[in-house]
């Protein structure tokens, strides 16, 4: 048994705190017990009481800290909220696990840490894609050295969905670069592991019934690891071309479905045949550029070992952050470095 079970309020339940944070406060009751949810539409709250046993609910946040002060909690609103809300409840001595994105720019961000550190209290912030499966793969297929040098790394995630809900307008802080930039830049950031600079990116809106951007295209660049970084959110493509494309000097990995099955080519670099460079205007025998002896690539299959589930990585490293002062999967330097980047993103795209 831990030493103590933190009393946990859930503030949101719509998607992410239903089908993800709720279940996961009930597998670990060891380490937590939620004491309240919080939520404008009081049917939502009265479900949660007969589905996840929970004994209060509250239609607004005020309500809920004149009655209660939980030891944390789980803010899982829509994003124009989650600023107010999490200064708020750090002001009342609350931890705070808040979902992605954290704010709705870097400013509020900002705010919210120096809240944190001025209350003396943790924030983290929930970014799943660092303990996805292929979060994992990527890892040991870098670690392997088989490709050698990694030099770009590609990420292609697609879907077609004429999106209708609060995330398709601008007005609520909508669209792919902040919905699903905050995932996939994140993801990029942590596995290269070191702050990305943005070239480029261009958004648009296409397939969205709303008016904010459902497609985004962003390249960026690591300039210590000397990584090219290309991300393409689509939500208005019939196809898929991949998932994801690793390239080294020595080979490429690439990740076709949403599973953990990759294809890796490549060579080992002492069976390279003898070969020299050319300086010469004209070109031996008027040909391209060949080699003398065919480069010697073997193709297999990967498949990544040891993967935790995603979200209880979270969970265990959340209640260490919060009792035992251990480090978080998601720093504090890592979340204003990916708003910052997500800023710049924005400025690039929207042109101010």
């Amino acid at each position: 048994m831990c030493s103590k079970i933190l009393q946990t309020a859930v503030i949101g339940l719509g998607r992410i705190g239903w089908q993800t944070h709720l279940p996961l406060l009930q597998k670990n009751t060891d380490k937590f017990r939620i004491c309240a949810v919080v939520d404008p539409i009081a049917e939502r709250g009265m479900e949660a009481e007969k589905t996840f046993g929970v004994e209060h609910h509250y239609c607004t946040l005020e309500e809920m800290l004149a009655e209660q002060t939980p030891d944390l909690a789980i803010v899982c609103s829509p994003t124009m909220f989650h600023a107010d809300q999490t200064i708020q409840l750090l002001r009342h001595g609350v931890h705070v696990f808040c979902d992605k994105p954290v704010a709705e720019n870097l400013e509020r961000t900002h705010a919210m840490f120096e809240e944190a550190k001025k209350a003396d209290r943790k924030l983290m912030v929930f970014q799943p894609r660092r303990t996805f499966p292929n979060s994992f793969a990527i890892k040991q297929i870098m670690e392997s050295g088989k490709l050698g040098k990694i030099y770009q790394m590609k990420l292609f995630i697609h879907g077609y969905g004429r999106r209708n809900d609060w995330q398709a307008f601008r007005k609520h802080g909508g669209g792919m670069l902040r919905n699903y930039g905050a995932h996939y830049v994140d993801q990029m950031m942590y596995l290269i592991g070191e702050p990305l600079v943005p070239l480029m990116c261009h958004t648009d809106c296409i397939a969205s019934l709303g008016d904010a951007d459902d497609v985004c295209k962003i390249v960026l660049h690591a300039p210590e690891k000397g990584v090219l970084v290309d991300v393409d959110i689509n939500q208005a493509s019939g196809q898929r071309v991949f998932v994801w494309a690793l390239y080294g000097k020595n080979g490429a990995a690439v990740l076709r479905k949403y599973d953990n099955h990759w294809t890796l080519r490549y060579f080992d670099p002492a069976e390279l045949g003898p070969n020299q460079a050319c300086e010469d205007l004209a070109a031996p025998d008027r040909k391209y550029p060949q080699e003398i002896k065919p480069i010697p690539f073997r193709e297999e299959d990967f498949y990544p070992v040891n993967v935790p589930d995603f979200a209880q990585c979270f969970y265990d490293n959340l209640y260490d952050y919060i009792q035992n002062n251990a480090e978080p999967i998601v720093p504090p330097a890592d979340t204003i470095a990916l708003m910052k980047t997500l800023e710049q993103c924005r400025i690039m795209a929207e042109g101010k």
